[in-house]
């Protein structure tokens, strides 16, 4: 079995429909030049009702090429509670744009 050594976050406002290729293109850099296994996230910091792809599987006249599988985060639909209870700090921040929050629909005005 193969440990994870470490993880690729990327944080995103927006959907990009080009994230599966730049999620392939950082794990295969970091794979190239590290020999490190990681394991790879796309955070989505504001709500999307769509489904947001979380893989990269090319194929060539029916033949897969590769399939490549990253992880989905929507930070609002974490529970903030269960970010306190388990004492993840580096989550503290981010718990106002969760949906059980209260704040997450909240914008500045003008």
């Amino acid at each position: 079995m193969t440990r994870i050594s470490s993880h690729i976050l990327e944080f995103r406002t927006e959907y990009d429909p080009d994230m599966p290729v730049c999620m392939l293109s950082y794990y295969a850099r970091i794979l190239r030049a590290y020999k490190l296994p990681v394991y790879p996230i796309v955070v989505y910091l504001r709500q999307r009702n769509a489904c947001i792809e979380a893989a990269y599987n090319p194929s060539i006249d029916g033949r897969d090429v590769i399939a490549f599988k990253y992880e989905v985060v929507k930070i609002r639909e974490l529970p903030s509670a269960k970010i306190f209870e388990n004492r993840f700090y580096g989550l503290y921040l981010l718990t106002p744009l969760m949906a059980d929050s209260g704040l997450a629909g909240m914008t500045v005005g003008a």
